[in-house]
């Protein structure tokens, strides 16, 4: 059976389950590894003054029992908290064997649910068979990833958080019930855009740290307990809190002058308000150290660097080095974040050049 025959017996799914869905599939914005062929939304409102909770389900499509689709499934964690395989199941008798006993641990191992999709009668019976566990990608590519595939579905309000969401193909619906829920912030968004860009011109902020996510948590304390809201087993948390405090007290002690952000699955270390580098959340035991520093010497680098793990991610123009949170030594990683804040500091000094001989 045709993978887009079976597209409508996902998203009957997925209805059942209190989401509202769409088939994404066809539309190809979001690259090879971003684009699933199903996807459901899901609204949490939160009490006034909280911002709204936004909850993305993904699901590859398979015409047969492909492991693939697990795999497939698992890239977009990227941007969305649960991601589903639903593999087509033809042959008679039960669900397992080989074949099948690999692609349950492959699902177990990625995190990454499984339903079967089976003929019943004239139709076909979607059926659950590993639940998807959730997880937190960041907010900033839950929205973006919403703006490439269903940007005519959700509006959010950049003050106070707010998410309204349409069942209909455009979002005249979805703007009015924001107008309402935005209400609660009784803030003018043209002078709020002034002020950051006055801001920013001045030279005592930029972008990124103006246009903070609403809801954030302030301190390692409240980050903590989100994270233990969010799922993770306390001993990860306390391990993850305790590698972040090290590398807090080792730049205190190196002299930086420095702000924490901390967001869904990191937390940042900046200077002058940029990002330096972060502490990363890979997943319940994983953990690692991003630093922005030049492709060319994270690929060559020097002899007391730590080995990088992955590849460069050209992207955000960073590179990932893999720790244990429990024998971490941040000295190890000074030679690293020293090169990221000088990477750093003179890119931002290049670009107030360039806009004083602009003006």
């Amino acid at each position: 059976m045709k993978e887009d025959q079976l597209y409508n017996y996902v998203q009957k799914w997925l209805r059942a389950q209190g989401l509202s869905t769409e088939v994404t599939g066809g539309k190809k914005k979001g690259g090879r590894w971003g684009n699933p062929d199903v996807m459901g939304v899901q609204v949490h409102a939160l009490p006034e003054g909280q911002p709204d909770q936004i909850e993305v389900w993904a699901v590859e499509v398979k015409g047969d029992v492909n492991p693939t689709s697990v795999y497939t499934a698992a890239a977009y964690q990227r941007f969305a908290h649960r991601c589903w395989a639903a593999v087509y199941h033809t042959r008679g008798g039960a669900e397992d064997g080989t074949l099948w006993d690999f692609l349950i641990n492959e699902a177990e191992r990625l995190r990454v649910g499984l339903l079967v999709l089976r003929p019943s009668g004239k139709g076909v019976a979607c059926k659950l068979r590993l639940s998807a566990p959730f997880v937190q990608p960041s907010s900033q590519e839950v929205y973006r990833a919403l703006g490439d595939l269903w940007p005519e579905r959700v509006t959010r309000c950049p003050l106070c958080g707010k998410v309204a969401f349409s069942g209909r193909t455009d979002s005249t619906k979805a703007q009015g019930v924001l107008a309402q829920a935005c209400q609660v912030c009784r803030r003018d968004l043209h002078q709020l855009a002034i002020e950051a860009v006055v801001k920013v011109l001045e030279g005592r902020g930029d972008v990124e740290q103006e246009l903070e996510e609403p809801g954030a948590p302030r301190n390692l304390s409240e980050w903590g307990a989100l994270q233990t809201r969010l799922g993770h087993k306390e001993r990860y948390v306390q391990t993850m809190v305790a590698a972040v405090q090290a590398f807090e007290g080792a730049v205190r002690n190196w002299g930086w002058e420095f702000d924490m952000v901390f967001r869904n699955n990191y937390v940042a270390f900046r200077v002058a308000s940029r990002t330096v580098f972060s502490v990363h959340w890979l997943g319940s035991r994983s953990f690692a150290v991003v630093a922005k520093v030049p492709k060319a010497l994270a690929e060559v680098p020097p002899e007391e660097w730590p080995a990088l793990h992955g590849r460069y991610q050209d992207d955000f123009k960073q590179a990932r080095y893999k720790i244990d949170p429990q024998r971490v030594d941040p000295e190890q990683f000074r030679a690293v974040v020293e090169e990221a804040r000088r990477n750093v500091h003179s890119k931002r000094t290049r670009i107030k050049r360039i806009s004083a001989q602009d003006l």
